[in-house]
């Protein structure tokens, strides 16, 4: 090959391969961040859901000897995978979950009090019929008798802002309240020690 075949087939490689592309424009995004988290009331409505029956929420209660402790499971029902703060912290004005215990007779619920920092949320793509559980202390309730307590309890993502959802899970931003059980506490001198 001599120099001018070389020039033209060059000439003509580069402008078919890329000589007329330009870099393409960084796509506008609604999510603002160098981490890809966005704030929670600017995520686009094709990119969110609060369907009840997308998300099943349920609790359960579990056996130790020394401490008052709740499984929560949520699974995804929905033909959609989802985004959800898989934290789901019980103790905190920034909670995921709260509770509601009631006596089995008639008595005014009790409140819990928290005055915790949490760590960050935990976000997973949960994809469709998937199932994640947590176990949790009632830390921040004190029981004053054995019971039986009726327990139910809501599961709201109430981060201010997310990272951003994986693709084509929507994040789910609604509220499921779980199934309702009876629970009976132990002694809340084990869980002061335990904290």
């Amino acid at each position: 090959m001599n120099w001018v075949q070389w020039l033209i087939l060059s000439t003509f490689a580069a402008t078919a391969c890329g000589g007329e592309i330009t870099r393409p424009l960084k796509a506008e995004s609604p999510y603002s961040s160098d981490d890809g988290s966005i704030l929670a009331s600017k995520v686009p409505p094709r990119d969110q859901t609060a369907a009840r029956d997308a998300l099943e929420f349920t609790i359960e209660s579990i056996d130790s000897p020394d401490h008052n402790l709740l499984r929560y499971r949520l699974r995804n029902v929905s033909d959609e995978p989802l985004w959800v703060n898989a934290r789901m912290l019980n103790s905190s004005s920034l909670r995921e979950v709260t509770i509601r215990v009631t006596p089995s007779i008639s008595e005014l619920p009790i409140q819990p009090d928290c005055r915790i920092h949490p760590g960050p949320p935990e976000y997973v793509r949960l994809e469709p019929q998937g199932e994640i559980s947590v176990v949790r202390p009632f830390s921040c309730l004190e029981f004053p008798n054995e019971g039986p307590w009726r327990v139910s309890a809501e599961y709201h993502d109430r981060s201010r802002s997310i990272p951003r959802p994986r693709w084509g899970a929507l994040w789910f931003n609604g509220t499921v309240t779980s199934n309702e059980i009876q629970f009976s506490a132990k002694s809340t001198d084990a869980e002061k020690k335990a904290r």
